[in-house]
């Protein structure tokens, strides 16, 4: 018995292939045929392939047309978005320039005002026009016997005084404090 169940699957796979060779023999052979009703019959199923394969087509093409669309939508909403970042880097570009050339037109004019303070410095300290200054004010150039001449060859030096005899600067400010309290109470 074993040996029989696996001959009827054979035969089953046999009788299928036979059976759909036929139906293509057929319908090979159907193109030939002159008559009216199986041409009919031909075009009618060959006009359902057609119109199968393209529905398939255009809905594939539906499919993929609506990713395109996805993508393309995406794609310019990138390229608007770089544009309008380009846009704006100009605009600040822009804005930095005129503040930089501003800048640079207050430095030139500041350097102008430094070069004329600068000559009015030099013109003041010139030795006749403080001497012309001097003599409007009514001073006098002193005479030979006032002056002084005072030698620092020997070098800078200081002299502290101890202050014996003398009250300390504390104790003379508290001093001249109460003497004024004791002149305005009474």
């Amino acid at each position: 018995m074993q040996g029989n169940t696996g001959v009827i699957p054979r035969l089953d796979i046999d009788v299928k292939r036979s059976m759909q060779m036929k139906e293509r023999v057929s319908r090979d052979l159907s193109r030939f045929d002159t008559r009216r009703s199986v041409r009919e019959a031909y075009n009618a199923s060959e006009m359902a392939k057609v119109k199968s394969i393209a529905q398939t087509r255009t809905a594939a093409k539906a499919r993929v047309g609506f990713r395109l669309n996805v993508f393309t939508v995406v794609g310019y909403v990138a390229i608007v978005a770089l544009l309008v970042s380009i846009v704006f880097n100009y605009m600040q570009l822009n804005e930095i320039t005129i503040v930089a050339s501003k800048s640079q037109r207050e430095l030139s004019a500041l350097k102008q005002d430094e070069i004329s303070l600068r000559n009015s410095v030099e013109k003041r300290m010139n030795l006749k026009f403080i001497e012309e200054r001097a003599l409007a004010l009514g001073m006098v150039k002193p005479e030979r016997e006032q002056m002084i001449y005072v030698d620092l060859s020997g070098g800078d030096h200081a002299v502290v005084i101890d202050g014996t005899g003398e009250q300390s600067p504390v104790l003379s400010t508290i001093s001249a404090g109460f003497t004024n309290l004791l002149y305005f109470l009474s």
